[in-house]
């Protein structure tokens, strides 16, 4: 269901913008990928895990929400587990990004691409 009513109608969107599951599989190793709910901050969004030994700064969680301009607000965690459990440090945060500055966002952010650069020959 893909009307505005769907709890999960920001997350598609986002997922759509960024290439789709397959685009995030296959370029970034995407795993455990989540709709957002909408809460009193943010109407929703998308959350996702990536292999931390792939991105430059150790980067394992993008949190990607939209926001009340109806922009995106991205952060970049690392989650690491410890003696005393678990800590969250957040590496990098963008915020009021345009759909159209999502995917350079992260490729800025974690060192890794999201599109195939075209081979002629």
């Amino acid at each position: 269901m893909n009307d505005l009513t769907s709890k999960n109608f920001v997350g598609n969107v986002i997922l759509a913008q960024l290439g789709g599951m397959r685009v995030l599989r296959l370029m970034l190793g995407a795993r455990e990928v989540y709709a957002l709910s909408a809460n009193d901050t943010s109407p929703g969004g998308l959350q996702f895990s990536i292999p931390s030994n792939l991105s430059r700064p150790r980067i394992n969680k993008i949190v990607i929400r939209l926001n009340g301009s109806d922009l995106y607000d991205v952060d970049f965690l690392s989650i690491r587990r410890g003696k005393g459990g678990f800590t969250c440090k957040t590496v990098a945060s963008d915020k009021d990004i345009f759909n159209s500055d999502l995917r350079a966002c992260i490729e800025r952010n974690t060192g890794l691409v999201l599109t195939m650069p075209r081979m002629f020959g």
